[in-house]
């Protein structure tokens, strides 16, 4: 029984704690529209045989859910819509819209959708938001939502509900559509979560009970050590 051992069990058990961390919180969310889970995958760095945690963000598509909703949006592809905040323009793929006091159309959280010319003024009786993003008032054109993605996945940075930050700059998407009267569900199943969650807890515990079998060994080693 090694030192390097002990050491490479304990590097597993804060893997395995950061693990259940994003699985549980990923299961927490799969009632989120449009919610991108968290992904944690184990990478060995060169002659160390403990594995460290890797995150990355799972961008994959959820499945679109009929509202009924006029103001309701679901995105089909890669790419996102835009708001702008008190903090500067965010990404985000939710697709529940609002209409304000002032006839603007604005996030659930009342911050301005920006279109390709700016904010959107969509005051009038009818509301039709095309696959390409043209917004329709009252069958006269309004303008047209912004569709931006960014090259890579680590450029975006979670900011909680649903917006993302970036780190570079952005691009237009142009393989993303809209379907009006839908939202994008989480891409999470809470079964498949479920199952993972009760996996890690099970490894944990082994790898709790192999660390302290081995402490136990070494301090009866060490005790024995200085008797001699």
């Amino acid at each position: 029984m090694t030192l390097p051992a002990i050491v490479t069990s304990a590097r597993t058990l804060g893997y395995y704690t950061r693990l259940q961390e994003v699985t549980a919180n990923n299961l927490a969310n799969v009632s989120s529209d449009a919610y991108k889970g968290d992904r944690i995958t184990a990478q060995a760095l060169a002659g160390d045989t403990s594995p460290t945690a890797v995150h990355t963000l799972d961008l994959r598509q959820g499945t679109l859910r009929e509202t009924g909703r006029g103001l309701d949006v679901g995105l089909e592809g890669d790419g996102f819509l835009v708001v702008r905040t008190a903090q500067g323009e965010r990404l985000t793929r939710g697709g529940s819209l609002e209409i304000s006091r002032e006839g603007f159309l604005v996030d659930r959280h009342g911050d301005l959708l920006l279109g390709e010319d700016g904010p959107l003024h969509v005051a009038g009786k009818e509301l039709v938001l095309e696959a390409d993003g043209t917004v329709l008032v009252d069958g006269a054109r309004a303008g047209r939502l912004r569709f931006e993605t960014v090259a890579s996945p680590t450029a975006l940075l979670k900011e909680g509900e649903g917006r993302f930050r970036t780190t570079a700059a952005t691009i237009g998407a142009a393989g993303l559509q809209l379907r009006q009267r839908s939202l994008e569900e989480a891409n999470v199943s809470p079964l498949l979560g479920t199952v993972d969650l009760i996996m890690i807890q099970r490894a944990y515990a082994a790898n709790t009970e192999a660390l302290r079998t081995m402490d136990g060994v070494l301090g009866t080693v060490t005790g024995d050590i200085g008797r001699v």
